[in-house]
């Protein structure tokens, strides 16, 4: 069973599933598993100005370095799919990163997961399903 969710200014939906929660402001969505949570998911979004070229995968490598100026984003293998959509992965410290990237003009969504290098594969399953059900409404 899931429940699906609605972001604040309405502009994508995603499904919960059960024992997981969330935490949300008027620009962050924070969602965790609320028993035994080792990691994070932060979504926002933006709106993209009809004049601006979107490039999925270079606003993704942005992103890292938004996140970790040190990392070589230029060296991340990125998954791409059409322009709508764009994922990588990379450590920092001690910190495993998975990142996303998904666009329907004039909206685009980033999403980060985190958790310690060693708890990687704990909820990914589930982290990668809870992104998968990410839909842009607006």
């Amino acid at each position: 069973m899931s429940e699906t969710i609605v972001s604040p200014k309405k502009i994508y939906e995603l499904a919960l599933p059960n024992g997981y929660g969330l935490e949300e402001n008027e620009e962050t969505i924070v969602v965790y598993n609320v028993e035994n949570g080792i990691g994070a998911i932060n979504i926002t979004n933006y709106q993209i100005p009809n004049d601006y070229d979107f490039n999925a995968e270079e606003e993704l490598r942005d992103f890292v370095k938004s996140i970790d100026g040190n990392v070589d984003s230029q060296i991340l293998q990125v998954t791409l799919r059409n322009n709508e959509y764009a994922c990588s992965e990379f450590f920092n410290v001690d910190r495993f990163w998975k990142i996303w990237t998904l666009f329907k003009r004039p909206h685009a969504v980033f999403a980060s997961y985190n958790c310690d290098e060693k708890d990687k594969t704990s909820e990914m399953d589930k982290v990668v399903k809870i992104i998968q059900t990410i839909k842009i409404t607006k």
